[in-house]
């Protein structure tokens, strides 16, 4: 049987989705910090989807009075979804997770009741010792 289908829309772009591509989350890391950089390698490969963007902290610019400082950048990891709105920490990397397939049951297990807590005490101790982690895994 012959027949035309029609495509779906393209996702339109806009000023918050430049590419429009839906639930994108831009994650702006460390360029200094090694196990930053290796991250972000990691997640570039598994993000077959395309929904990740990275940007180097050092790099960004704030444009409104909603987006973090940068004392509060080199706090805790950043990232910004789609609508534009700003997660940090646990609850940024909760983010990431469930922008990447293979990622998404550490996002549901992390996004139970009373796990909050926990992911943020386990995002600020790996945190605090990236700069440990870095040299025990020999990366700069």
């Amino acid at each position: 049987m012959t027949g035309s289908r029609s495509a779906a829309p393209r996702p339109t772009a806009t000023a918050r989705n430049p590419d429009g591509v839906p639930d994108r989350v831009t994650v702006l890391y460390d360029a200094r910090c090694g196990v930053c950089r290796l991250t972000v390698r990691a997640l570039a490969r598994l993000d077959w989807r395309h929904r990740l963007g990275f940007v180097p902290l050092q790099r960004f610019v704030a444009s409104t009075s909603d987006d973090p400082t940068a004392r509060a950048l080199m706090r805790s990891l950043h990232v910004r979804d789609g609508a534009g709105r700003w997660f940090s920490g646990g609850q940024a990397a909760l983010k990431v997770a469930a922008a990447v397939p293979m990622l998404v049951p550490i996002s549901i297990l992390g996004r139970l009741p009373g796990m909050r807590g926990p992911v943020e005490a386990a995002y600020q101790l790996i945190a605090d010792n990236r700069q440990a982690i870095g040299r025990l895994l020999r990366i700069g």
